[in-house]
């Protein structure tokens, strides 16, 4: 739990689903696994996620339409997801130095960023094939 949100009840069934999974869920595997804890209905589920997400606790992948919890305890920030096409496994990578020079190309430019999503695609070191030599 955040330490400067008190979260509803459904927030906390919700963020305890996602920090449960071993791969990010779509909002409706969110549904399956928390109806047994009352939170029945979609919208009880998407208004539980917006708010996870504005406390920066839960991501949401694009690229998948798919949510997972913040894996940053330290505190939330902007992260680039590497999805594996292979088993969809997502990695959080911190953008701390990546960030600023696309803010800065993107301020060169005439452009104000008002949010930042990357994802990378490939393949996760299990689904990779390994070469020889490697271990």
């Amino acid at each position: 739990m955040s330490d400067t949100h008190d979260l509803t009840r459904n927030q906390s069934v919700v963020l305890d689903a996602l920090r449960a999974a071993s791969r990010p869920m779509s909002a409706y595997q969110v549904l399956d696994r928390t109806a047994v804890y009352g939170v029945k209905a979609p919208p009880q589920i998407y208004r539980a996620l917006e708010k996870l997400i504005e406390y920066g606790l839960v991501h949401r992948i694009e690229s998948i339409n798919a949510y997972t919890s913040c894996g940053n305890d330290a505190g939330h920030g902007d992260v680039a997801f590497a999805v594996c096409r292979s088993c969809q496994s997502v990695t959080e990578i911190p953008l701390t130095k990546v960030e600023p020079m696309l803010l800065s190309a993107a301020r060169s430019e005439g452009f104000a960023v008002n949010d930042t999503h990357v994802e990378l695609f490939g393949l996760c070191d299990k689904c990779r094939p390994r070469r020889a030599g490697r271990s």
